[in-house]
């Protein structure tokens, strides 16, 4: 079934930039955010904000699709929800650090780059899927689990990476200028 399309015109979205940047540049003059920060948030801006064929933004999309799969795991019982953090943080996270899926599945096909890839995971992967989530509503319950879980994995991080939401916050945000400096984005 093909996307739906939304017309969204280049005049809607040059609006819709300047808005945001504004109420950025607002922030930054309170001593809200710094501008470190904002160059972050526009910078990443960038790089969904020239799609308008599907609901949502890339980025949104494919995030929710996943943590359709992190939800639905941690329901049935197979993992906790730190659990999934970490496995996502220290597997995968990793490396979408640094590039996209499509790249990091050329890379690990080798010679045969991402069709030899995908036809050696092929069977796998057709396995996983069967057995993945498809369903379209939260389930129940599903909120207060995920607060309890994020409360307990908090208490339980290093001190340098931060215990409240505020000194997380910051951690993350520290980190991403520091990739995105990586990237010469900065």
């Amino acid at each position: 079934m093909p996307a739906a399309v939304y017309d969204i015109d280049d005049e809607a979205l040059r609006s819709a930039r300047k808005r945001i940047r504004a109420s950025m540049e607002y922030l930054v003059g309170k001593g809200i955010l710094s501008a470190d920060r904002m160059n972050v948030a526009l910078g990443l801006a960038t790089y969904t904000s020239d799609i308008a064929e599907a609901l949502g933004f890339i980025a949104n999309r494919l995030q929710i699709a996943l943590y359709r799969e992190a939800v639905d795991i941690v329901m049935r019982g197979i993992c906790s929800v730190e659990d999934v953090d970490k496995a996502l943080c220290f597997g995968p996270g990793l490396r979408w650090a640094l590039m996209g899926p499509n790249l990091i599945f050329h890379l690990s096909g080798g010679g045969h780059g991402i069709k030899g890839l995908l036809h050696h995971i092929g069977p796998s992967a057709e396995l996983w899927w069967a057995d993945m989530a498809d369903w379209k509503k939260w389930p129940a319950g599903w909120a207060d689990m995920a607060q309890e879980g994020v409360v307990r994995e908090m208490a339980g991080r290093p001190a340098e990476g931060g215990r409240t939401v505020e000194e997380i916050s910051r951690w993350r945000d520290d980190g991403l200028i520091e990739i995105l400096k990586l990237h010469s984005k900065l």
